[in-house]
């Protein structure tokens, strides 16, 4: 189980090192330096967490044939007869690594609200008038133009493709074995429709975990 969101565990734990680091030093940088201090030590250490996540992410598209599998349901998704390269991608092999996407993307989600709690709160303790207007608008430019931003953005676009591949793959296998029960005298039902809503609440759910409001509001559209 472990070894399907290895990465993500690995990323994570690159996440609460950082954490670490800030917990132990605020303190420090508050008793030497004042309140208000604490943002070029977070912008220090997220351009060191950018080369680390950098190389995690680097191998977890290597590893696990990310563009590759990427490029595969593009090329089906444009053709109309792909059926021998539709047969190599199967949807159970892409819900492992939809989960792991997902996991990956929560968590540095919830890293970049620990950065902005952290600014937040030392500036908390200053009188207004030492209050810098613009600090708000440099975290987020900080957290936007890091490379470990761009990576999970580059990332969770290409998740809305595997997820709606998967969404609509799986949707047509219910359809091709759907069964219907009932006798002559009674009325039909289809298993279908109970499969069909059930593949669409786990994509739909999946998107929502993965903290991504663009990923949530793409996929609600292909949902549609």
């Amino acid at each position: 189980r472990r070894a399907s969101v290895v990465f993500a565990e690995t990323i994570t734990m690159l996440y609460e090192d950082v954490a670490r680091i800030v917990e132990a030093h605020q303190p420090l940088v508050e008793t030497y330096y004042g309140p208000g201090h604490i943002f070029p030590l977070l912008k220090k250490l997220q351009q060191e967490c950018d080369r680390q996540a950098e190389a995690i992410t680097n191998q977890f598209t290597n590893k696990r044939d990310f563009y590759a599998k990427i490029k595969s349901i593009q090329q089906i998704s444009s053709s109309k007869s792909s059926t021998a390269n539709l047969e190599r991608i199967d949807p159970r092999t892409l819900d492992v690594l939809l989960g792991e996407i997902v996991l990956m993307n929560s968590r540095t989600e919830l890293y970049f609200r620990f950065l902005k709690n952290q600014v937040v709160a030392d500036m908390e303790v200053l009188p207004d008038e030492n209050k810098p207007e613009d600090m708000q608008k440099f975290l987020e430019k900080l957290i936007t133009d890091s490379g470990l931003s761009r990576k999970m953005q580059e990332i969770i676009g290409s998740y809305i493709i595997m997820e709606e591949f998967y969404m609509r793959e799986t949707v047509n296998k219910a359809i091709n074995f759907d069964t219907f029960e009932g006798d002559d005298d009674e009325a039909v039902t289809s298993s279908m429709v109970d499969d069909v809503f059930f593949i669409i609440k786990k994509s739909l759910r999946r998107v929502i975990t993965s903290a991504s409001v663009d990923g949530a509001c793409a996929m609600m559209n292909h949902a549609r």
